[in-house]
């Protein structure tokens, strides 16, 4: 995970503990992990909610906002510490978590959420002064004693301020040995004399000291409770939505037309994420299904482009020819790497039987089956350019899938002598994007997934 706020720095810099590492990013979920969410809540097959998605994507609008609100329950909820668990929330405020909470997150992570953007706020004013100190689980035990018979929740100032005074600050903590210091350490870090200060500055660097004991106990008392109620959290997200998978299974359900085997190629909407289409005037066919009638093929063949690595360049498109890029930062050609993708199907199920022998010779060497694909495997060369072959059989059709590209070592010298050629200046001359076996699989699933199964 990318370090973005004041908060992970400061973490950092503590003297007893490190910031444990994320699992992943608190990010909106991709239109796969919605899809496999909303199969597992429903029980229809990951096939069908994906054609229902291709069909109908205005169903899932609701349904979308659910899956990041229970992805948040469930990455915040399994937080380590309360600074992880704020950070994630944070992150998750930069990507519109915070404009889906009234609808779509229980009023529990709704106070958890404002009490992290409190104390993130608490914890930049501190930082600022001085090294964080560890978290003292004795004034947290007193801190909890007192707010625990709060069973709403709640997160408001009163609350909060009541248990700190009740349970901290008339208690045996020992939390004034620890404000003490803090106290200490701020006024040296400003360069200030105790002695000299006036009353008002006294007060308000110890009400910050409080204020940030308060939110961090807040913060880490409410997580604790999150803990305790994730599985009821999460359940309650999707049951707002209730009535958004009633339609889903409804359309699910209703008869139609088989799909021919044309709706199974790509489209510029189900590429992997991260990549983007070559248009490329000079080649008019790519990208069209083709056919051969006599042998009942059809088939698809396309390049695809890293968009990460385009964004930011200069595009050039000539008319009628591939466009050309420069890097932003002047007229030096950046170079973008092409992994050139070809698709075929044909009605030929009984193939089913030579993909499993290929499999238990080893010419194939990862399995592709399950989830409906009746068999099917993988393989790959690595020589003058990479090369990747995937191969199944569902629902009656028999697929492939090729990709290919430079490989990654003629990638690497051509960048070097890119830059050699720019007398040593640094650039993102060429593009280091190659295919792989796992691009190769994720492409020939999204093919699958798109076949109903059975005959």
């Amino acid at each position: 995970m990318k370090i973005k706020s004041g908060l992970a720095v400061a973490v950092l810099f503590w003297f007893f503990a490190a910031l444990p590492a994320l699992a992943g990013d608190l990010e909106k979920p991709s239109k796969a992990e919605v899809i496999e969410e909303v199969s597992r809540f429903t029980g229809l097959t990951g096939d069908v909610v994906g054609l229902v998605h291709e069909e109908k994507a205005a169903l899932f609008e609701n349904v979308n906002h659910a899956v990041f609100a229970a992805k948040a329950v469930n990455m915040i909820a399994d937080a380590r510490d309360q600074e992880l668990a704020t950070e994630i929330a944070m992150q998750g405020v930069e990507y519109g978590l915070d404009k889906i909470k009234e609808k779509f997150l229980p009023v529990a992570m709704n106070g958890f959420l404002a009490a992290a953007g409190v104390y993130k706020t608490s914890l930049e004013i501190i930082r600022d002064y001085i090294v964080i100190p560890r978290f003292d689980d004795a004034i947290y035990q007193a801190y909890k004693a007192s707010r625990s018979g709060d069973s709403k929740m709640d997160a408001s100032p009163e609350a909060r301020e009541t248990a700190f005074a009740a349970g901290v600050m008339n208690s045996a903590s020992g939390y004034y040995m620890v404000k003490g210091r803090m106290f200490d350490d701020m006024i040296k870090a400003r360069g200030l004399n105790k002695d000299v200060m006036g009353e008002p500055m006294v007060k308000k660097l110890e009400r910050r000291i409080d204020d940030f004991w308060i939110n961090r106990l807040e913060t880490r008392y409410q997580l604790e409770l999150l803990k305790t109620q994730k599985d009821n959290l999460k359940a309650e997200t999707w049951k707002r939505v209730a009535k958004d998978l009633d339609a889903i299974r409804a359309e699910a359900a209703r008869p139609r037309a088989a799909q021919g085997p044309d709706g199974f190629f790509f489209s510029d909407g189900n590429l992997p994420k991260g990549f983007k289409r070559l248009v490329d005037p000079s080649r008019p066919d790519d990208f069209k299904i083709g056919g051969d009638a006599g042998a009942k093929l059809k088939f698809q063949h396309f390049f695809m482009l890293n968009s990460d690595y385009l964004d930011g360049l200069v595009e050039n498109r000539a008319p009628k020819q591939a466009p050309s890029y420069k890097l932003s930062d002047g007229d030096a050609r950046a170079n973008p790497s092409q992994i050139e993708v070809s698709v075929s199907l044909r009605p030929r199920p009984e193939w089913a039987d030579t993909i499993r022998q290929q499999l238990k010779n080893k010419t194939l060497t990862v399995d592709l089956s399950g989830d409906g694909i009746t068999a099917g495997g993988c393989k790959s060369a690595m020589e003058s350019r990479y090369y990747f072959h995937c191969n199944f059989v569902k629902g009656g059709w028999y697929a492939e899938l090729i990709t290919w590209s430079l490989p990654a070592r003629q990638l690497q010298d051509w960048q070097a002598q890119e830059v050699k050629r720019h007398d040593g200046k640094p650039g993102k001359y060429v593009d280091q994007t190659t295919t792989s076996m796992e691009l190769t699989q994720q492409m020939a699933k999204t093919v699958a997934s798109k076949i109903p199964a059975g005959k």
